[in-house]
């Protein structure tokens, strides 16, 4: 009874692994059917059911890649052929895998990445033609890429030179406007300095008019003083003058009357002498 028992529940688990091979099976090739009429969203739903009820199941997982790469969700596929290349047979299939591996790298930009899977693929399928094709098309594109950059760190390169240049350039515009801005402040205090010169020439020039002014009245003084001593002098000379016209007539006048005197004085002399002398007899000698 016991070993009768045992078969009967080994049949029973055969019949229930058998069955969701089935419905795993059935997922498949309606997944498989979407994809041949290019609807890859439908097709990768089915792949996903199928690897629900077989989570080992690498057809599943494999097509499911597939699809998400034929939609062009290339980071979803690379996860997937990531996780399932490793659990492949040498042959066709992992040669394939490697080849759409390359490929979702290479939509991705990443060429270094997808050059070492072009490369893996054809270690095990060397005679595959387009994997040949697209590792040269990659390397191509690596090149250029590199070359670019190469360009681009002369570039770069050159423009920092250029950058220290225009650097030391601007240190010296800065000290040359530093200097040009003690010079403005030097010609603002000269302009200061000038203008206060300005200031002090006109107080000058005030000072000279108003010199001149008392100069001009000074001399004006001087000359009302001279005017009024020579007008003093020429009265006193007049007055001189007229002093001595007085003095001349009266000197005349006296001088007459001198005269006058003396005749007068001789006359009395004359007359006086001829009292005095007695007449002396005059005996004519004829």
């Amino acid at each position: 009874m016991a070993k009768k028992h045992l078969i009967n529940t080994m049949f029973f688990i055969l019949l229930i692994l058998n069955g969701y091979g089935q419905e795993e099976r059935s997922y498949i090739r309606t997944g498989n059917a979407f994809f041949a009429d290019s609807n890859y969203s439908a097709a990768d739903s089915m792949y996903q059911k199928a690897s629900e009820t077989n989570p080992n199941s690498i057809e599943a997982q494999y097509n499911s890649a597939n699809s998400k790469y034929a939609q062009n969700e290339n980071i979803g596929a690379i996860t997937d052929y990531e996780n399932i290349i490793s659990k492949l047979d040498e042959g066709a299939t992992k040669a394939q895998c490697y080849h759409n591996l390359g490929n979702a790298y290479l939509k991705s930009e990443k060429l270094k990445e997808a050059i070492e899977s072009y490369k893996n693929a054809l270690r095990i399928n060397p005679k595959d033609k387009e994997t040949r094709y697209n590792l040269a098309y990659a390397m191509s594109l690596l090149k250029k890429k590199q070359n670019k950059e190469n360009e681009n760190n002369e570039d770069n390169k050159d423009n920092k030179e250029k950058n220290e240049d225009n650097k030391e350039k601007n240190e010296d515009n800065k000290e040359k406007n530093e200097d040009n801005k003690e010079k403005n402040e030097d010609g603002k205090d000269n302009k200061e300095k000038n203008e206060d010169g300005e200031d002090n020439k006109k107080k000058n020039e005030d000072g000279k008019d108003s010199q001149s002014e008392d100069e001009s009245k000074k001399n004006k003084s001087s000359d009302n003083n001279k005017e009024s001593e020579s007008r003093s002098e020429e009265k006193q000379n007049q007055q001189k003058q007229e002093s001595k016209t007085i003095s001349k007539e009266k000197a005349n006048q006296l001088l007459k009357q001198l005269e006058s005197n003396e005749k007068a004085i001789r006359e009395r002399i004359i007359k006086s002498q001829m009292k005095k002398v007695p007449r002396k007899k005059i005996e004519k000698d004829w």
